[in-house]
């Protein structure tokens, strides 16, 4: 009988440290998602930036040619 008795002991212990182990795999669980879910929220945003810093070149670009063909338009004719 003392037997049965230490081993449920033994037992219930183990479920003990089973069920912690279970808890703490969980919160690490959780951890990840969040971090997984920061990330893509990061990532969205480096894409957007990008875009937009895109979207300025191009328009900076297109600013500049016209500037180029002003500044010809402007200056006098070279003699050759």
């Amino acid at each position: 009988m003392e037997e049965l008795r230490s081993t449920v002991q033994v037992k219930e212990q183990q479920l003990k440290q089973l069920h912690m182990a279970l808890e703490q795999l969980q919160t690490n669980a959780l951890q990840k998602e969040e971090q997984i879910r920061n990330f893509k929220l990061e990532l969205m945003q480096m894409k957007t930036d990008l875009t937009q810093r895109e979207e300025r070149l191009k328009n900076l670009k297109t600013e500049l040619e016209e500037l180029k063909r002003i500044d010809l338009e402007r200056r006098p004719s070279q003699p050759e």
